[in-house]
């Protein structure tokens, strides 16, 4: 079509795909004609409305994969060897996206290939045994019109109108074949409907439609729907998703290929402008990290809205095209910020995208694809000017002397595995609340806090306050790490962590108790005896201002988490005693709760005024429902520190959002 580029991503001529199959050594034998072996399978994955992944136990999982073609076309019966699915494993990879050719799957209506069936079924097997997640990307269009690899016999009006009229029966066969493996993760059900002048909610009823036909076969498993072409917009009017009656486990699948230059790279009709990486020449040359987050952006938002949760399915960049890998560090990024999997184009082909050499060895800058590699954060903090010199404290001793006012930071769930947000909260630290102490309310790296990930993803940016950080024990993600975390904050940090620990200090006038939130359900943890500890240290501090902070929120508007009211004998003690001020972490959002009792009502005069601020960098978890009682203030889509002056007879809060955002939150208060 004039003027756009032949949309289909950037996929490769399907030539140099089967160049690169026939050079590979071992590609493959004939798969002989039969199901699936068996093999040990993984558990079945769901989506919620903020993740594309998720386990029965409601642990989200990032996949991170590469395309590959499956079933190779012109050679009936071939297919990659088990030995390449296992080197897309051990690089660190966790999925493989399968990008299937109808008309090899279906050459006459209604006749389906035995042999391609039986190709694809070996596929599968071999990812599953490698420990690959697999999505089925079942109809992929591509070239003109989107007909490259679209039956003859099935081609009615364009792209929209043929896969909707005729591709039921054939999507309706890979659900019924698949449903039952956990290990095929998901349908993506069309790659890049072609339409023009751009039609988004004519795309949306036409996903629709072919959900109802997947659901008649399998009615569970994540269906990955795209946006016209793969990555134009949906920005206001131009996409309704209320078109979209099927919402259960469906999952919105960007192409994402911008470089910048304009914008967020769309015209208001929907037109792609600025620059594209998917013809492997035009590169990055002016990196601009902030427009491909306004690109990104527009869908993300639409989506957030609309309650379906976001998969990355194709990105990638051509090699030798400027800034190379620029883009792939500033995209891998801004990817891992908002939690987003993705997958690369593509595993192995002679074209410029391929991630390995004719020889199948990994291309130098496949590290950057999976967040490896950390030259350009390490110079980033460097470069970044100093913390405020911290106080020197004993852990019995005081912050600043009692009767000084002393002003805290105060945020959880903060640092990725790459680039979340924790460098522009950080900032805040450093150049606009500089506190003299930070309290770290858990959940401080992910996935996993282990001491390898807390030093290359939150140390260089949260590290630079360690000496004041006085860190809660737990955080779940922080337990996934084993304990590491404790390792981690006791190597200069103001006091030494204990296993399930809690304890408190003195800040001031203030009297501050950090506690383990966990105890209630870890049997390594003596709630009774920590409950005993809570009342007699509540008991010696009866005529202080106190704050009370832990990570999973007793008060909470529904999220991704609910309210966690094992830990109400604790609260009532805190009641009871006049605590004044409650911070919690663990929804990644932030919220204010007016002073209210243990049974949320409300109470001016006794009640604790309590703070959510799981805004430290990791990702955002909307709303899901009206507000809880006494929520004063309330926002999921900015990332910030809150900002506490402890005064000797009360208090002052900020909320501070990062750079580029508005929200925020002020006020004072008493203590009782």
């Amino acid at each position: 079509m004039p003027g756009r580029r032949a949309i289909a991503g950037p996929i490769g001529v399907p030539a140099a795909l089967l160049a690169a199959a026939a050079i590979a050594l071992a590609a493959g034998a004939r798969a002989a004609p039969r199901a699936p072996a068996a093999s040990p399978a993984p558990a079945p994955l769901h989506a919620t409305r903020t993740h594309a992944f998720v386990t029965p136990a409601g642990r989200p999982v990032s996949l991170v994969g590469v395309n590959v073609i499956p079933v190779w076309k012109g050679e009936p019966g071939r297919t990659w060897p088990a030995e390449r699915y296992t080197q897309i494993r051990a690089r660190g990879f966790t999925a493989v996206r399968f990008v299937l050719y109808w008309d090899v799957m279906e050459p006459s209506r209604g006749a389906f290939d035995a042999t391609s069936f039986a190709t694809l079924d070996t596929a599968v097997q071999r990812a599953r045994a490698a420990g690959l997640r697999i999505v089925l990307d079942v109809v992929h269009l591509w070239g003109a019109g989107g007909f490259a690899d679209v039956p003859a016999w099935a081609r009615t009006g364009d792209s929209v109108t043929t896969v909707r009229a005729n591709a039921g029966p054939y999507l309706r066969r890979i659900a019924a074949r698949y449903r039952a493996d956990p290990a095929v993760a998901a349908y993506d059900l069309v790659n890049e409907f072609h339409r023009f002048p751009i039609d988004q909610n004519a795309v949306l009823r036409a996903y629709d439609g072919l959900i109802g036909e997947v659901r008649r076969a399998d009615p569970a498993k994540i269906v990955l729907i795209e946006p016209t072409y793969g990555d134009t917009s949906i920005a206001g009017r131009l996409a309704d998703f209320a078109n979209l009656t099927h919402r259960r486990n469906v999952v919105w699948s960007l192409h994402d290929y911008f470089a910048g230059g304009d914008d967020d790279g769309y015209a208001a009709d929907g037109r792609q402008t600025g620059r594209y990486a998917f013809d492997g020449r035009t590169g990055y040359s002016t990196p601009d990290p902030a427009a491909l987050r306004a690109h990104l952006l527009v869908h993300l938002r639409k989506t957030r809205a609309a309650g379906i949760p976001m998969w990355i399915g194709e990105y990638g960049i051509g090699d030798g095209a400027p800034g190379h890998d620029r883009w792939i560090a500033d995209q891998t990024a801004l990817f891992a910020r908002y939690g987003l999997g993705r997958a690369w184009w593509e595993y192995h082909t002679t074209g410029p995208l391929s991630a390995t050499t004719a020889a199948f060895a990994w291309k130098p800058w496949v590290g950057l694809v999976l967040g490896q590699q950390a030259g350009a954060r390490a110079a980033a903090a460097a470069a970044a000017p100093a913390a405020p010199a911290p106080p020197r404290t004993a852990a019995a001793g005081h912050v600043a002397a009692r009767g000084r006012t002393v002003v805290v930071a105060a945020a959880g769930d903060i640092a990725c595995d790459g680039v979340c947000g924790q460098d522009d909260t950080a900032r805040l630290v450093t150049r606009t609340i500089r506190p003299r102490l930070v309290l770290g309310l858990g959940d401080y790296q992910y996935e996993r806090g282990t001491l390898a990930a807390l030093k290359a993803s939150y140390d260089p940016y949260w590290g630079r306050f360690k000496r004041m950080t006085y860190a809660i024990n737990g955080g779940s993600h922080d337990f996934y790490g084993t304990g590491d975390y404790l390792t981690y904050f006791n190597d200069g940090g103001p006091l030494r962590l204990r296993p399930e620990a809690s304890y408190s200090f003195e800040a001031g006038a203030w009297h501050v108790i950090a506690l383990n939130s966990y105890c209630f359900e870890r049997s390594s943890c003596d709630a009774a005896r920590w409950t005993d500890w809570l009342r007699r240290d509540l008991a010696a501090h009866r005529n202080a201002c106190t704050l009370a902070y832990w990570h999973e929120p007793y008060w909470t508007t529904p999220s991704h988490h609910g309210e966690d009211r094992t830990l109400r004998p604790w609260v009532d003690l805190l009641f009871r005693a006049g605590v004044d001020v409650v911070l919690q972490g663990h929804n990644h959002l932030y919220e204010r709760f007016g002073p209210q009792t243990p049974d949320d009502r409300r109470d001016p005069r006794r009640g604790m005024v309590a703070f959510t601020v799981g805004t430290g960098g990791r990702s955002h978890y909307p709303f899901h429902g009206p507000p809880a009682p006494n929520s004063a203030a309330r926002n999921d889509d900015t990332y910030g520190v809150l900002k506490l002056t402890l005064r000797p007879r009360g208090y002052g809060f900020r909320f501070v959002p990062a750079a580029g955002s508005s929200f925020t939150d002020a006020g004072s208060g008493r203590c009782h």
